[in-house]
């Protein structure tokens, strides 16, 4: 009886163990898919004459709204569901990088990142089946979102998007509760 029990012991620690090392490489996907995602944010909203993306925390946002709420969203058109497609731009992000400069997006300076998001939202990387210049709109709109959003999503970290457009700061600032505006 004590052999069986170890015998199931030993196939759990086995199975978890097996689990672990098959969820590795989506967790190091999905941090590469972050990294690159915020570092497109930090270049759409840059810091050059004030807080830009990465100073409010937009890559927490985006990282936040692709795991829950956005998750599950069917968006018109080609789009299935919204966080697979970003993994599928960001990948489609750092080949062209890859590609065209020997380097990683997050690794290229500025300008070389400006280049190649300008030739993203122009549809201008060759890649078949993937609606660049859609999914470019849609990157774009949720940085503006999580610049300017309540900071409970993520986002606008200290306020500071709020701060630099001069929006007064909402009077109750708990979440869950309701904010009473109509």
């Amino acid at each position: 009886m004590q052999a069986l029990e170890e015998l199931l012991l030993l196939s759990r620690r086995g199975l978890l163990g097996a689990a672990a090392v098959l969820l590795l490489p989506r967790r190091a996907q999905a941090d590469q898919t972050a990294a690159i995602l915020e570092a497109a944010a930090a270049r759409i909203l840059p810091s050059d004459d004030g807080p830009g993306a990465r100073e409010a925390k937009v890559g927490r946002f985006l990282e936040r709204q692709l795991a829950g709420d956005l998750a599950e969203l069917q968006p018109a058109g080609d789009l299935a569901e919204l966080q697979p497609a970003f993994a599928q731009l960001a990948r489609l992000i750092d080949l062209w990088a890859q590609k065209s400069s020997g380097m990683a997006f997050v690794a290229l300076p500025a300008e070389a990142q400006d280049r190649i998001l300008a030739q993203l939202a122009g549809g201008q990387i060759p890649a078949r089946g993937l609606p660049q210049e859609v999914l470019f709109r849609a990157l774009h709109g949720l940085v503006l979102e999580g610049f300017l959003s309540d900071p409970v999503h993520g986002g606008n970290d200290g306020m500071i998007g709020w701060h630099s457009i001069g929006f007064a700061t909402p009077h109750l600032r708990r979440p869950g509760l309701p904010h009473g505006h109509r």
